[in-house]
């Protein structure tokens, strides 16, 4: 286990809706309802729900395989375990290199400011790697944020 380092492209889309009649999307899906229907949802999108990993990681996330902006990704959705309601939506690129890393954000940040033009911008450093977060100017409670993180060492028991 020479590399268990993932440099990781984390796409973060935390989306805080409490009734609300328009509500933020990942992958064309609304962020909102229970975590059953999101996830039938998702599964018909293509994700495949990943068991070993939703075990290792606490309760309140279920985590997926599929694509998301044509690159393979693990998809995190965050719940609430008392309510069963969805979140958060957290896309994970693996196994990338951290100049790419830096690239894909970058593209990934303009085509976001594109789409949510009407929004406010807030550009920070999370894990010392740039972050971005964007709030509907609207509504404050809906968040949707871009962040690139470096994890290390992610351990699933076997």
């Amino acid at each position: 286990m020479k590399r268990i380092v993932l440099f990781t492209f984390t796409m973060l889309l935390c989306i805080f809706c409490y009734a609300q009649s328009e509500h933020l999307k990942f992958s064309g899906i609304p962020i909102d309802g229970t975590i059953n229907q999101f996830q039938a949802k998702i599964v018909q999108k293509g994700y495949v729900y990943n068991k070993l990993y939703s075990e290792a990681i606490s309760n309140g996330v279920r985590c997926f395989d599929g694509t998301f902006v044509g690159n393979k990704v693990g998809l995190y959705v965050y719940y609430d375990e008392q309510i069963k309601k969805v979140y958060r939506v957290k896309a994970v690129i693996n196994n990338i290199s951290e100049e790419l890393a830096d690239q894909k954000y970058q593209m990934i940040q303009q085509l976001l400011q594109r789409k949510y033009e009407d929004c406010y911008f807030q550009e920070d450093k999370k894990e010392n790697k740039p972050s971005l977060t964007i709030y509907a100017s609207r509504d404050l409670c809906k968040t949707l944020s871009l962040e690139i993180c470096l994890y290390h060492y992610f351990f699933v028991p076997l």
